[in-house]
C-alpha cells in the first residue's frame, strides 16, 4: 500500500464514522437490503443504536455468538457504503486492483497473457462503484482526502 495511503488510514478514528452508521441505521428502513445484514439482526442494530456513544461500545451491545466484533464491523461498513445483498449477482470480477509487486510479481503478472479480466480498474464497473463509495466516505473523515490517492494511484514496485 503506498505510504501517502498509509498516512491517511492512520488518521482515521473509525469513531468518527461512528455519527455517520448512527445516522444511516436511524433513518433506514430497509437494512436487510445490504451485503452480511440477514437473519433479523437489522432488529438488533435498530434497538441498540440509541444505547451506544461509540463504535465500539455498540458492536460490543450488538454482538453475540452468531455476530462476532469483526462480522458487525464488516457489516457497518456495507450498511454505510451502500453495498447491496445481490452485488455478487449483480457485480463480476471485471479486473484485479494490483497495490504492488516486486520482481518476482512483476514477472508473474507478466506471465498472465491470458486472463479474462484486467489489471486496471474500470471506472464504469459496479465493484469500482463501491471503491469510490468507500473512499469518499472515508474522505469525510480524514484529514488528507482519500478519494484523490485512490483515483490516482499506481502500484508500488519495490526490488
Amino acid at each position: 500500500m503506498p505510504r501517502k495511503v498509509i498516512k491517511c488510514l492512520e488518521n482515521i478514528n473509525m469513531d468518527d464514522l461512528f455519527s455517520f452508521i448512527k445516522y444511516k441505521i436511524i433513518t433506514d428502513n430497509n437494512l436487510e437490503k445490504y451485503l452480511t445484514v440477514d437473519e433479523g439482526i437489522e432488529n438488533r442494530l435498530k434497538e441498540k443504536i440509541m444505547e451506544a456513544n461509540s463504535l465500539d461500545e455498540f458492536i460490543n451491545l450488538v454482538k453475540t455468538k452468531r455476530y462476532t466484533y469483526n462480522k458487525i464491523k464488516r457489516m457497518l461498513i456495507h450498511i454505510l457504503i451502500g453495498v447491496p445483498k445481490d452485488i455478487n449477482r449483480l457485480a463480476k470480477i471485471e479486473y484485479i486492483k494490483v497495490l504492488g509487486f516486486n520482481k518476482i510479481g512483476r514477472k508473474y503478472l507478466r506471465s498472465l497473457d491470458d486472463l479474462d479480466i484486467g489489471l486496471v480498474p474500470i471506472p464504469n464497473s459496479i465493484i469500482y462503484k463501491y471503491e469510490m463509495q468507500a473512499a469518499k466516505v472515508y474522505s469525510l473523515i480524514s484529514k488528507n482526502k482519500i478519494i484523490n490517492y485512490e483515483k490516482r494511484n499506481k502500484p508500488i514496485f519495490w526490488e
